[in-house]
């Protein structure tokens, strides 16, 4: 009825190939298709622990440096105050994170709102640089900012 006979695949002297049988090599195989994302993702982690280290070290010194410079009576006397708490607070991070690496330093009163006072820390990070494209997530600085009110309330 049709022309064309339908055709037995698995006839009695068919046989499967004698190359694909083996399992030999196929954990190295396996290895070398898993292990680069894994070395990726570990690598990936540690560097998102250092800068996020980096920032909590720059958060924590703009904070401290803040509520330090309450103790001021003017403001020359808080922003002595705030800059001298963030040389301790770095000096204790030392020798992973110091003071020279600061870009700039801001301690005043907030234009407009003299009742407030502002400590802005801009950290150069370009020296942990470890992968070609770190630049896509951070740029080559941090910075953190912490405000509080004259007196502390």
């Amino acid at each position: 009825m049709f022309p064309f006979e339908a055709i037995n695949l698995k006839s009695a002297d068919a046989k499967a190939p004698t190359d694909f049988q083996s399992d030999s090599g196929l954990a190295a195989m396996e290895f070398a298709l898993v292990a680069p994302l894994f070395l990726m993702l570990i690598f990936a982690t540690a560097l998102f622990g250092i800068y996020f280290g980096t920032w909590l070290a720059v958060s924590n010194a703009a904070a401290e440096s803040a509520r330090a410079s309450i103790a001021g009576l003017s403001n020359t006397e808080r922003a002595t105050l705030a800059e001298t708490t963030a040389k301790t607070i770095f000096a204790g991070y030392a020798p992973t994170f110091n003071w020279t690496k600061v870009k700039e330093f801001k301690a005043a009163a907030v234009a407009g709102s003299p009742n407030l006072f502002q400590v802005t820390i801009t950290y150069d990070i370009s020296a942990l640089k470890l992968l070609p494209f770190s630049d896509l997530l951070t740029g080559n600085s941090l910075t953190a900012t912490s405000v509080v009110p004259n007196g502390g309330y």
